[in-house]
């Protein structure tokens, strides 16, 4: 099994180095390229795409993967490839290219949550106050606890490196599945005739002077309603004629 994986992180960025991370034994099974994992990144921690695994580095220093994604698809054999061959072809990112292959264009969000695995705190832990907090937290829930609702016990940092710690003593254990962006509702204002016959007798009726406003009135009455600015483009007027005829009624 792999020791080390190559990483792609946060895909959907304008990045294309791949970053090194050690692979815990207790994920070394669920673990292959096309994989989707948390990392730690920087100051925060991201969803990456695993793009190669290794059985060894030089280096010494190297953060550990923290959990293998539920939900979170794994690409096919030739997506990588394939995202490698589209970023040199059009002179992209790896990671803009890599977008394309993944559901929401690569916009998540990470939902995790954490529970007891039934081991003891090592004896070098039972003295560590804030280890005992999240653990009677964990222990009276009896259900997996949300990262959110762990950290109303620390500051994000503290909670970070202790959540890390317990991981490491196999003392808890981390789900991570991503979920789809929050869809907010979003209101278009929509503009139309108000009164067809009335509208009709206008454009009749109205002098030279008011061809702009005619124009924008037959518009309406032949499509309907429209968003302001998409009626003025296609009555070839300007926003403020639109806003006039709003005015007035």
């Amino acid at each position: 099994m792999a020791d080390y994986v190559e990483v792609l992180p946060d895909p959907g960025r304008a990045l294309s180095q791949l970053f090194t991370y050690r692979l815990p034994a207790r994920l070394a099974d669920r673990v292959e390229p096309g994989s989707q994992v948390l990392v730690p990144f920087g100051p925060r921690t991201v969803a990456g795409v695993v793009a190669a695994l290794r059985d060894s580095s030089d280096r010494t220093d190297l953060k550990e993967v923290e959990a293998v994604l539920e939900g979170g698809s794994i690409l096919s054999e030739d997506a990588l490839p394939l995202a490698a061959w589209i970023a040199e072809r059009y002179l992209c990112e790896l990671g803009e290219a890599i977008r394309l292959f993944i559901p929401h264009g690569g916009r998540y969000r990470i939902a995790r949550s954490f529970r007891l695995t039934g081991e003891e705190l090592p004896p070098s832990l039972r003295s560590h106050r804030e280890a005992r907090a999240v653990l009677q937290a964990l222990e009276a829930a009896g259900k997996p606890v949300s990262h959110g609702a762990l950290r109303r016990l620390l500051p994000a940092p503290r909670l970070s490196r202790l959540l890390q710690l317990l991981k490491s003593h196999q003392v808890i254990e981390e789900t991570a599945a991503l979920r789809p962006p929050a869809v907010r509702q979003r209101r278009v204002r929509l503009v139309a005739a108000a009164d067809r016959e009335a509208a009709e007798r206008y454009c009749r009726e109205a002098p030279k002077r008011a061809a702009k406003r005619v124009a924008c009135l037959r518009a309406a009455l032949q499509e309907g309603a429209l968003p302001p600015a998409e009626l003025a483009r296609r009555a070839g007027v300007s926003a403020s004629v639109v806003n006039a005829l709003v005015k007035a009624g």
